[in-house]
């Protein structure tokens, strides 16, 4: 029990009147939860090839 931490995203405040809009900011959504998380992240052990979402972020 509690080996894999659950992280719970809300796209409540992402609105836009563009797809493009939406993207950025479901974006910036995501890399904010990633940087929040990613000292955890690089302590885990994981080998570096098992964490994907670090292409796509820019911190």
């Amino acid at each position: 029990m509690n080996q894999h931490p659950v992280v719970f995203l809300s796209f409540q405040n992402v609105k836009a009147d563009s797809a493009s809009m939406m993207t950025a900011q479901l974006g910036g959504a995501l890399q904010g939860e990633y940087m929040r998380y990613s000292p955890m992240i690089k302590d885990s052990g994981l080998p570096e090839e098992f964490i994907l979402f670090r292409f796509y972020v820019k911190p």
